[in-house]
Order: C-alpha cells, then sequence, then structure tokens
C-alpha cells in the first residue's frame, strides 16, 4: 500500500508526465509515412488541442499542416481529413509557424510561404471544422507581398498585428482587423513606422500585449564581440512609448564567448508590474562542446532594471550546454524553463524545469528530460503544461511530439507578495485575497481583463475577502491592489 501511494504521489507531482494523456503523457503522430514536424500548440475553449506546423512525403517540398487532437490525445477525427489539414502552396518550405484561436472559435494559422527570398507571409483562417473561411480576407487568405514579417500576435479582439523590420532604421507595426481588411486608422494606412536602428543580424522572437494594449517586442542581435537583447514597448497606438527605456527600448549587451554566437530571448509579464526577459546566449565550439549562459533579466514597469533582482537586475547562470527557448511565469511567479541540452552535433534532449522568483531552483517540480526538440510550450486553462515539437531527423522521418505535464501553478505562495495571498488560482469563480497585515483602513481593488477593461472594483474591507467573477468569461484578469498586481486565471 505504502508503495502504490508513493507512486501516486510521484506521478502527480508537478513536472511529471500526466499519465491520463496519450502514451503515459506522451503523444507521437505520424501521418501517411510522411515527415510531420508540430511548431506550434493552442488550446480550445473546450479543451482539445489544436497543432500547427509543417508536412512533406519527399523532403523537398514542405505544405502546412494542422492537426487537431481530444483532450486525452487521441486525434481529432472530426477535424479535416480525419484530425488533419494540409494545403498545397506551391514548392518550398511553406509551414504554419503562428497559431490562434479567436473568442468565437475560429483558427487563425501563418507563415512565410514560398522560396527564399521570396517569401509571401500568409494568414489562413480557418472554421472549427478545419474548412477554411471564404469571409475572411480574399477567399480566406491574407497575403502581404512585398513585406517582411518579423512577427506577429492576435490581439485580445481578434484583430492582427504584425511587425516588420528589415535591417533598416525603422520598425513598422501593422494593424488588421478581423475579416482581414487593413486598419487605415492605425498609424498611417495601417502603418505605423517607428526609427529603431538594431544592426547586425537582428531578429524579433516574440510579441505580446498587456492589459493596456501596450505591445512588446523582444529581439536580439548578434555580433563578432557582443549578444545583444533588446526590449521595445509600443504604444497601442502602434509607436514606440518613448518613456520605455532609451526612446522606447531597452537593451542589455553580453560579451560574447567567441565569434558567430547565438542569442535565444523570451519574455513574460510578472506581478507587480514587472517584465522578465530570459534566454541564452553562446555557442557550439565542437561536437559535444556547446557553451552557453542563461539569463534573467527583470525590468521595472518604465523599462529600467529592477536592481532588486540578481546583480543590478541581471542574473547569469554558470555555463552549460543548455539553450533555453521558452519561458512562462506562472500565477505564482514562478519560472517556467523549456529548451534543449545541446550535443553540437545532431541534436539533444528537450529540458523542462522551475525555478522560484528569484531564479533559485525549485525543488518542488520533477524536471524532464526527453530526446526531442521542443517548439513551444504552454500552458492550460487547469495549469498543465504541454509542449509540442518533434523527433530528431536522425531517428527516422520527424513526427509530432506532444507531451503533457502536471502542474499547479499556484502550488505553495510564491504569491504571498508584500503580505497578500490570493487563494484559489486558477479559480472558477470565487477567490479570497488575504492581507497578513491588515489594519483597520479600507484598501481599494480593481480587476481588469486583457484588454484593459475594468470588469470589477471595490474595496478590501477585512483580512479576508471574497471577490466573485463568476460572471466573466473564461480566460487571464490583472487583480490590482495598491502598487501589486496578480494575474488571475478563470476556469
Amino acid at each position: 500500500m505504502l508503495l502504490c501511494f508513493l507512486t501516486g504521489v510521484l506521478s502527480a507531482q508537478d513536472g511529471s508526465l500526466d499519465t491520463s494523456f496519450g502514451d503515459n503523457g506522451i503523444v507521437i503522430t505520424d501521418f501517411d509515412n510522411n515527415i510531420d514536424v508540430g511548431l506550434s500548440i493552442v488550446e480550445q475553449a473546450d479543451h482539445k488541442i489544436l497543432v500547427s506546423g509543417l508536412t512533406s512525403s519527399n523532403h523537398e517540398d514542405y505544405f502546412p499542416l494542422l492537426a487537431r487532437y481530444l483532450p486525452n490525445g487521441d486525434i481529432d477525427t472530426a477535424f479535416g481529413d480525419n484530425g488533419k489539414v494540409t494545403a498545397d502552396f506551391g514548392s518550398g518550405v511553406n509551414s504554419f509557424d503562428y497559431l490562434f484561436i479567436d473568442s468565437s472559435n475560429y483558427i487563425y494559422a501563418a507563415g512565410n510561404f514560398g522560396i527564399s527570398p521570396n517569401f509571401t507571409f500568409t494568414v489562413v483562417k480557418f472554421m472549427q471544422n478545419g474548412i477554411v473561411d471564404p469571409t475572411f480576407g480574399n477567399n480566406g487568405l491574407l497575403e502581404l507581398d512585398n513585406v517582411e514579417i518579423s512577427n506577429m500576435i492576435q490581439l485580445n479582439d481578434g484583430s492582427l498585428m504584425f511587425v516588420q523590420h528589415s535591417n533598416t532604421n525603422e520598425i513598422t507595426l501593422i494593424h488588421y482587423f478581423p475579416d482581414g481588411t487593413l486598419d487605415t486608422s492605425f498609424g498611417e494606412n495601417g502603418y505605423a513606422t517607428s526609427a529603431f536602428s538594431a544592426g547586425g543580424i537582428f531578429q524579433i522572437s516574440q510579441m505580446k500585449f498587456d492589459p493596456s494594449g501596450n505591445i512588446y517586442c523582444i529581439g536580439t542581435r548578434n555580433s563578432p564581440d557582443n549578444s545583444y537583447v533588446i526590449l521595445m514597448k509600443f504604444n497601442p497606438t502602434g509607436y514606440l512609448d518613448t518613456s520605455f527605456g532609451s526612446e522606447g527600448v531597452s537593451l542589455i549587451n553580453f560579451d560574447n564567448l567567441d565569434l558567430y554566437p547565438f542569442t535565444s530571448a523570451s519574455f513574460d509579464f510578472a506581478n507587480e508590474d514587472k517584465i522578465v526577459v530570459a534566454g541564452s546566449y553562446g555557442i557550439c565550439h565542437e561536437i559535444g562542446e556547446g557553451e552557453f549562459y542563461t539569463f534573467f533579466i527583470r525590468y521595472l514597469s518604465d523599462g529600467t532594471l529592477d536592481s532588486t533582482f540578481g546583480n543590478e537586475g541581471i542574473l547569469l547562470n554558470s555555463i552549460s550546454s543548455f539553450l533555453m527557448k521558452h519561458f512562462i511565469i506562472q500565477g505564482n511567479n514562478r519560472l517556467l524553463i523549456a529548451g534543449e541540452i545541446l550535443d553540437c552535433f545532431e541534436g539533444g534532449y528537450f529540458h523542462l524545469y522551475r525555478l522560484y522568483s528569484n531564479g533559485s531552483n525549485d525543488p518542488s517540480f520533477n524536471e524532464f528530460m526527453e530526446e526531442f526538440t521542443s517548439s513551444k510550450i504552454i500552458l492550460q486553462e487547469d495549469g498543465k503544461i504541454v509542449t509540442v515539437g518533434s523527433t530528431w531527423w536522425y531517428n527516422g522521418d520527424e513526427d509530432i511530439l506532444i507531451t503533457r505535464h502536471n502542474n499547479n501553478p499556484l502550488n505553495i505562495s510564491d504569491f504571498e507578495t508584500k503580505n497578500l495571498i490570493v487563494t484559489p488560482n486558477p479559480t472558477s469563480g470565487k477567490f479570497t485575497v488575504q492581507n497578513l497585515t491588515f489594519n483597520s483602513e479600507n484598501t481599494t481593488y480593481e480587476i481588469v481583463d486583457v484588454s484593459g477593461k475594468i470588469i470589477k472594483k471595490g474595496i478590501l474591507e477585512s483580512a479576508e475577502d471574497i471577490i466573485d467573477i463568476s460572471s466573466s468569461e473564461k480566460g487571464i484578469y490583472f487583480l490590482k491592489i495598491q502598487n501589486q498586481t496578480f494575474k488571475i486565471i478563470k476556469k
């Protein structure tokens, strides 16, 4: 009995594979003996999992791919052609790198199609069953010709925001309505251009928006001497917010270990209106000799470094062969880290682990390693971690690989910030705010949605107050109390 009890406890530990999903937590999918690669993943409102990527039968021409899975990891045969959707956009590497689902459950998939350097950035809108929605753009397609798109996001209202930068002294945000028409009231005829010179090899790796509608981009630049991490903030109007950092940009540079370095960077919003950037920089010297630093940078809301974190705002870990690729801040401010331990030859091992908010190791998380490459990780509505990628090519043609891990995003409370505790979180509607240092003075609060709209406000009148958001839709909200902000997940 004791053995069974211990086995059950270990299997449910944060980070352990969710044995109710697929084959003991892992799903591998091969369509028609093709090359199949998963690049992005989202969870639908009904908890089905949608994956985008690419497929090929001849190692030459690659076609964009969508696949949908039931909550238990089985293929959803009601979607497309027995669970998958592909499209022929001609020769070249055509892939759905970006994937979104709007509030009406319409699917938006996008990527660069064609043969380099003549790519066309294309967005395709699908209905829930995997059929193209002909009312979007031009018969279901939005094609941005002669525009070098670096990244994109879907905003809370279903509209699309693109960022363009092509080694010029400018950076541009482009806004389209949910139906695929250009928003000519945005910027100048849909294009908002700001002065910005990155220099060198510059890449934008991620875009996000905050509750007030501001847009953030994280980018990297490499030179023979330095690796640069660049965080940018744009106003909702589309132009750089000159009150943030230095004229809208916060730049950190690291001394390179060698010539021809590589830098990765991701970011997320933390409680108390702070922003954390995380990534790796370094190089593969020879087979089995990868040298990478992992770094964490914490910013205040104005783009200056938070001197209370690490060494004046920067935490730099020792050299290893780990290359960070994905980064998420959980509701309790713990840092969820994913990437690959590289062999600097053919591949490596996917590695998933968790840190406390100060960057120290979280021993309550069961670190995970498996031989595959990961493209993206997400937190499901119930807090479980899902990652998508593919098997390595040297083990045969690549197949889509998905893992799901147990996880409580508010496990033990890092969320006890400045004597305030919020439980439960995620919540089905009602949650308690506990003030450990309550006095007779009333404290005001407000709750906003991801668009910045206030959905509830009131006064905390005791040491324990119950707040009810049962009438609000499922999703992410932000509870603001004095100078603190808490991320609330409504399930």
